[in-house]
């Protein structure tokens, strides 16, 4: 829902889910993840459209990372902190692919809770006050670097090489994360996005020149270093800060 209507300028909450192409309004039996999918064949049950298979496979995405945030999580802060990561972190990446937007409630969002309940992220520090300066300090690295980058790459390339919604979707990985998420991100971010890059040139889908958004790849690097700070904390040199 949150990735259909948010990029449109629709609330998520009212009205009901309806067909886009018979405006029927669907069931609460009819919209239960993946399971009412295959109960009705991927049609609507009234005017039989065609159900896009994306739908049960998002859900089904959003569902197996949620678990795997369950046996990762190291504690309870661990898992909170991760199932807000994941759920932000898969929304924009599809969001992102879709319309090449990253959209503010986001990324601004995800800043928000990553500075306000930092002092209950365990994994920025041994106390509030470090986790707070943690956290703001990450958010600082995050937006700073992307904006560097933004603006080196408008004048030197003469065009966009990072969009605005990736330097505060930094920031708030940064706040979540700390500084040595920020690192990760970038690092993992740019090789995933090189490989893939790299991979459509020589299937011919894609030129030198195309734009291919960054969000999902910064997302998955995100992602990997909350799922392991040890590993990641070690290799930046880090004993057990951010």
């Amino acid at each position: 829902m949150c990735i259909h209507r948010v990029p449109r300028g629709r609330s998520v909450a009212v009205p009901r889910s309806r067909c886009p192409r018979c405006h029927g309004e669907i069931s609460w039996y009819d919209n239960i993840p993946v399971l009412s999918w295959c109960w009705l064949g991927g049609k609507c049950r009234h005017c039989k459209e065609k159900i896009s298979v994306r739908y049960p496979l998002v859900e089904l995405l959003m569902a197996a990372l949620f678990l795997s945030v369950h046996f990762l999580s190291s504690d309870s802060s661990h898992l909170v902190f991760g199932l807000i990561l994941t759920f932000v972190l898969v929304v924009i990446s599809i969001v992102d692919l879709d319309w090449r937007i990253i959209p503010d409630i986001f990324s601004l969002g995800l800043l928000g809770v990553g500075i306000v309940l930092s002092p209950m992220n365990e994994g920025l520090g041994d106390n509030g006050p470090a986790r707070a300066l943690a956290s703001v300090v990450g958010a600082g690295v995050g937006f700073g670097s992307a904006w560097i980058m933004a603006t080196i790459g408008r004048r030197v390339f003469k065009r966009e090489a990072l969009g605005g919604g990736d330097v505060k979707l930094l920031a708030g990985v940064g706040a979540i994360l700390g500084w040595s998420g920020v690192l990760t991100s970038w690092f993992l971010g740019s090789v995933l996005g090189s490989v893939v890059f790299i991979g459509l040139k020589f299937r011919r889908k894609m030129d030198w020149g195309t734009y291919l958004p960054f969000g999902p790849f910064l997302a998955a690097g995100a992602w990997a270093h909350w799922a392991w700070p040890s590993f990641f904390l070690k290799w930046w040199g880090l004993a057990g800060g951010p």
